[in-house]
């Protein structure tokens, strides 16, 4: 049984190097994270993505410190780096383009399918954070180069225990309009 939380279509953007997060629309609480990429912008040739983020909210709650001032809580977004990180399509091989070059927070690097890719959709990308992680949005950086190796359909699901996801946001017709473009 899936429980989507967002659904956007037909994005798009106004400017180059603009940054848009896909705010979802209920707080996701998981452990396990993966995305599946349907469809890159042309083709079926390996994938190239150079990050990805998600944007957490520490909800913890301040203490009043006196009766006369009401202590309102701020939620404050943190970026955290996950662990385990794997791939069904990356190359092992390929050593300066792997996986874990998504979550380094350098969008110089990129993580790029090359012969991992089978010529076949979809491909996983998944990870594990410590303890589970509430995420309140996310963000996908194109690569350095070569437009038609960039995501163009992508769902986001997530896990408490790395075997059952659940669909957290999915994305149909994205265009990256320029290199190392967050969106």
């Amino acid at each position: 049984v899936f429980h989507c939380i967002d659904i956007q279509n037909n994005v798009q953007f106004a400017n180059r190097n603009e940054t848009l997060k896909f705010v979802l629309k209920e707080t996701a609480n998981f452990k396990f994270y993966k995305l599946e990429i349907n469809r890159v912008a042309n083709g079926v040739i390996p994938p190239q993505l150079s990050e990805i983020t998600l944007e957490s909210v520490d909800g913890s709650v301040c203490e009043a410190v006196s009766d006369n001032v009401k202590i309102v809580p701020l939620l404050s977004v943190e970026v955290v780096r996950p662990l385990n990180i794997t791939s069904d399509c990356d190359n092992p091989k390929n050593k300066n383009q792997q996986v874990d070059n998504l979550f380094d927070g350098k969008p110089a690097t990129k993580w790029f399918a090359d012969k991992g890719f089978l010529n076949a959709f979809p491909c996983y990308i998944s990870w594990e954070y410590a303890k589970p992680l509430k995420v309140v949005s996310y963000s996908l950086t194109s690569g350095n180069d070569v437009p038609n190796r960039d995501p163009k359909k992508w769902v986001l699901y997530g896990s408490v225990n790395g075997k059952d996801y659940v669909v957290i946001d999915k994305q149909d017709n994205v265009e990256f309009g320029g290199r190392i473009e967050t969106k």
